[in-house]
């Protein structure tokens, strides 16, 4: 029974869609096939995800590069998220289920989002700093690292350190933004890593 549980929440967590799956398994009874098709049809096939390679890809995608062993490269690989008009980001399933009916058009309308983590230093990096950072073990740094919503972007410079300036820092980057970005954490301030 733990087995079925787990698969059913590995399904859910893949972004499948349960009746593809349904339809698809009663026909042929055969997992990886329902699997393959749930998933690539899941959220109307504009979900994608990070492979190792830190380039975004849709689940066939997956399937035809990794052949039998895609799934598990899905299931680790980080979700896309775009940033919403109220200026938060969302997965493509978040989106689904905040704007309901017209959720696909809000997706690729939307810009991609700019997903941040706190590393071990405490400092705050982007997906794009991991994949260079740690290579081939990026993925589980990742999921490893907290998480940063992404409540600094979008301020000016005299807001990030003003009213801001207790959660978040000024770090130009040639675009103000997102020159306004996380603080490193509190608990790690005064800290060198070597």
């Amino acid at each position: 029974k733990s087995e079925a549980q787990q698969a059913v929440f590995d399904l859910v967590a893949a972004g499948a869609d349960p009746e593809v799956f349904r339809r698809r398994f009663q026909r042929r009874s055969d997992l990886e096939a329902a699997t393959a098709s749930a998933v690539g049809a899941g959220l109307d096939g504009l979900a994608r995800r990070y492979a190792p390679d830190g380039l975004l890809y849709a689940a066939a995608d997956f399937q035809s590069w990794y052949g039998s062993a895609w799934y598990g490269y899905w299931l680790v690989g980080p979700e896309e998220k775009r940033t919403a008009r109220d200026g938060s980001d969302y997965s493509a399933g978040e989106f689904q289920r905040y704007f309901g009916a017209g959720w696909a058009a809000e997706w690729k309308a939307a810009p991609p989002a700019i997903q941040r983590r706190f590393a071990a230093d405490g400092e705050a990096y982007t997906m794009e700093d991991f994949v260079k950072y740690f290579r081939g073990s990026w993925q589980i740094e990742w999921a490893a690292a907290a998480e940063i919503p992404d409540g600094c972007a979008g301020y000016n410079q005299e807001t990030c350190k003003g009213p801001m300036a207790a959660r978040c820092r000024w770090k130009w980057s040639g675009d103000w933004m997102d020159s306004c970005v996380p603080a490193p954490l509190a608990s790690q301030q005064g800290q060198v890593y070597v």
